[in-house]
């Protein structure tokens, strides 16, 4: 896929308000131009994908960086990885797809962007976005799943999917562990550089932070830094509330 294709969403379609934009910018207090707080989701219910974009941020910039490109021409080239078998289960073998974009977005009727926003005019989560939607057949065909295909399209490393016993007795999926994760688990995966996203009602989030001294998660929100929260394991695993969690290593020597 190549080109200034426009994914389906049935909006009108245009650049980012507010003037000059950019792929990567690192604002004052940033340790990168990559970070979470980038992510911002829009109108479109697409959290399951910028959940998955918020989570590898935090734990691997460079894996953001390197799936996407500026050609200098107004277009950006995003590089998607898939898991294909070619013959047995066991016999699999990645291959990347390439699709260029430019940074048009659907927009409302008063210019507002219905995409993942621009803030500071920062552009990838906005791009990235575009480009696994026209990748997937548009915008309404990216946010069903458990997370994990955007999660290894990104990394090009397989995922793992982890569900409550609860939710696990009803419809366990294909692949799945009916049991969520202990606490140094967790510890152990985000320390390791492993991507963690983890799904509610109806909305996925991500994890920021591991704190096994304290017994605590730092849980990102793809609506933005400002619904960032700090809750218990014990919340987090007998709540209620999260209902998955799927994990993917960014490390080429770990998977």
């Amino acid at each position: 896929m190549e080109g200034r294709d426009l994914p389906t969403t049935g909006a009108e379609w245009a650049l980012p308000p507010g003037g000059e934009t950019m792929l990567f910018q690192q604002l004052p207090g940033e340790t990168d131009a990559i970070t979470p707080t980038d992510v911002v989701q829009g109108g479109i219910g697409t959290c399951v994908t910028l959940a998955g974009l918020g989570a590898i941020a935090s734990v691997s910039p460079e894996t953001i960086r390197d799936a996407v490109r500026d050609n200098g021409d107004g277009t950006y080239t995003v590089t998607f990885h898939e898991q294909r078998m070619p013959g047995m289960i066991w016999d699999r073998e990645w291959t990347t797809h390439e699709v260029t974009v430019d940074a048009r977005a659907p927009v409302d009727e008063s210019g507002n962007l219905l995409s993942a926003q621009a803030p500071y005019g920062e552009t990838w989560p906005l791009i990235i976005e575009k480009a696994w939607a026209e990748y997937n057949g548009g915008y309404h065909r990216i946010n069903g799943d458990s997370g994990s295909a955007l999660l290894e399209a990104v990394t090009g490393h397989t995922a793992s999917f982890h569900e409550s016993i609860v939710d696990a007795a009803a419809d366990q999926l294909p692949g799945s562990s009916p049991v969520l994760p202990s606490l140094e688990t967790l510890g152990r995966w985000h320390d390791s550089g492993r991507a963690i996203i983890t799904g509610v009602h109806n909305h996925m989030l991500y994890i920021l932070d591991v704190d096994v001294e304290s017994g605590t998660l730092t849980i990102g929100n793809p609506w933005g830094a400002q619904y960032t929260r700090t809750i218990s394991y014990d919340e987090w695993k007998n709540g209620g509330e999260f209902r998955s969690l799927s994990v993917v290593s960014t490390d080429a020597t770990d998977d």
